[in-house]
């Protein structure tokens, strides 16, 4: 009877050593009472690979796959080539995490740069870090795709009445409730040929069907605007709509940007706030030192786009900046600019203002 329970402790051992196969994390093998790692297994691959042109997303395939018969957590890549075969594979640049299978099912829409015919393939991986892998899936059925996408119509453009140096321009967003971007070309020609991208890509800017953006210049002259299409995870290089019609023209002076004034700084622990009365600039500059002189100061920030052209106060937080010293007293100033670019047209520099660093 003895030799029957040691007998069946081991079978039972080895099948739980089995179940645990293909699961990520480390655990305890019941027999030997030692744990097993991620190097000691493998992940089986997904099965059931299937794709169809996807009903919800543009310019996108639905992929589904079964997941992996674990209780551990796990992601997965989607790959996916115009040839049946491994050799020459594109990767759909996602992990899907494990909280977004559904019922053992895995769903993901893999936007798609051109029309052709896509097979797909999946992995699994393991648990946060994704230390080890499954192999390829089987491939999936294959899939005709015809990349289709609207350009934007009625582009209009305006002189902003709420910045300075900035021309606002519109569009009616293509019809689909998916997120895409969009990107702004001007010119001071009515053609195509030496357009320019102010801006770069603007991403999901839209309301009631209406696309919008604040364009800010740093030249005179009169200009021409278009919009450009694109998923909302492919640059227009890649995958884009035509261009849309062009704008109305619009004549633009370029004006001195004015100096901000009121700049104070408050700071407590590791929190520096930084103020100044708006001057109507669609961008501003701040700098930083650690002694008084604003000739020797760094940029510290220059992405710190106008929001508050209504109101007399704009601001911005520093929080917890890994960057900073503490005990160390800083000096600041902050400029009125034109773009976020570091070569950007801007203001002098404001009034002074410093902290010390992590005081109380």
């Amino acid at each position: 009877m003895k030799r029957f329970s040691k007998l069946a402790a081991l079978l039972i051992g080895a099948a739980m050593i089995f179940a645990f196969a293909g699961c990520a994390d480390s655990v305890t093998d019941p027999v030997t009472n030692t744990d097993k790692t991620d190097s000691d297994y493998t992940l089986p691959a997904p099965a059931n690979v299937k794709a169809a042109v996807s009903t919800k997303t543009v310019c996108a395939v639905t992929v589904t796959w079964d997941a992996i018969n674990c209780d551990k957590k796990h992601n997965y890549y989607i790959y996916y080539s115009t040839k049946n075969d491994t050799s020459s594979l594109k990767e759909s640049n996602v992990a899907v995490p494990w909280y977004f299978i559904y019922d053992g099912i895995g769903s993901y829409d893999v936007i798609l740069p051109e029309s052709g015919t896509y097979y797909f393939w999946v992995k699994a991986t393991s648990g946060d870090y994704n230390t080890i892998s499954s192999d390829f899936s089987e491939a999936s059925n294959p899939v005709a795709f015809t990349f289709a996408l609207d350009a934007p119509t009625n582009v209009k453009a305006a002189l902003s009445s709420k910045k300075l140096n900035t021309v606002t321009l519109t569009w009616d967003a293509i019809n689909c409730d998916k997120d895409h971007c969009y990107w702004i070309y001007c010119s001071t020609k009515n053609d195509t040929s030496s357009l320019k991208e102010p801006n770069g890509e603007i991403c999901s800017y839209s309301i009631d069907g209406i696309g919008f953006y604040d364009v800010s210049l740093s030249e005179s002259g009169t200009y021409y605007f278009w919009v450009k299409a694109a998923p909302s995870n492919y640059s227009v290089s890649t995958a884009s709509s035509a261009f849309s019609k062009v704008s109305n023209s619009v004549s633009f002076t370029h004006q001195d940007l004015p100096v901000p004034t009121g700049f104070k700084v408050s700071a407590e622990g590791d929190r520096i706030e930084l103020y100044w009365n708006s001057t109507k600039a669609p961008y501003y500059h701040i700098y930083i030192n650690t002694e008084n002189n604003s000739e020797t100061a760094t940029l510290y920030k220059s992405d710190i786009e106008s929001i508050n052209t209504d109101n007399t106060i704009e601001g911005i937080n520093f929080i917890r900046h890994t960057t900073l010293t503490s005990g160390t007293t800083y000096y600041f100033w902050v400029k009125s600019a034109d773009t976020s670019s570091s070569d950007s047209p801007t203001s002098g520099f404001s009034n002074v203002a410093s902290c010390t660093y992590g005081s109380e």
